[in-house]
């Protein structure tokens, strides 16, 4: 209580303890709410996207290229540091990192298919079924930076026309 206290910027306890007693209906209704708008706020996708391998920070370095070999040869991205130092699950870390740079035409579908599938064989067990949840969101919203990036092409190719 005295974390979230000192976050929200109380000077004492009297009034932090209102997010305890919350029940989780009330919870619910206010995830429903807020939800959408902090979802923005939130990005999971840390990341820069790039049009391709040869417009990465590495430009294909050893080490750079991150695939997910059970969806495709393909690679998804880059790491910009050549993944130095990086013990963490490749790929589904790189979609949470700062240092990715997801290629705009990288089979980013496949990964996310893999990912929910993975998600629905926990079934009952929630919170197994929940931890790639921040790399699902991840991948969605660089799906939807590839879309928009096509989108704007589009836009421009036909106002060129």
């Amino acid at each position: 209580m005295a974390v979230v206290a000192n976050r929200l910027g109380h000077a004492d306890l009297q009034n932090a303890g209102v997010y305890f007693s919350a029940s989780p209906k009330v919870v619910e209704n206010i995830d429903k709410a807020m939800g959408p708008l902090l979802a923005p706020l939130a990005r999971a996708f840390q990341g820069n996207l790039v049009e391709d391998e040869a417009n990465s920070t590495q430009k294909g370095a050893p080490g750079s290229r991150i695939i997910d070999f059970r969806v495709s040869t393909d690679p998804v991205g880059g790491c910009s540091q050549c993944a130095r130092g990086c013990a963490f699950n490749k790929p589904l870390s790189c979609y949470t990192c700062y240092r990715f740079e997801p290629f705009l035409d990288a089979p980013h579908e496949a990964v996310l298919q893999r990912l929910l599938k993975e998600r629905d064989n926990w079934g009952e067990d929630t919170r197994m079924a929940a931890i790639n949840d921040e790399s699902i969101r991840a991948v969605q919203e660089v799906i939807a930076f590839c879309e928009q990036v096509r989108q704007q092409r589009a836009t421009d190719g036909d106002e060129a026309a």
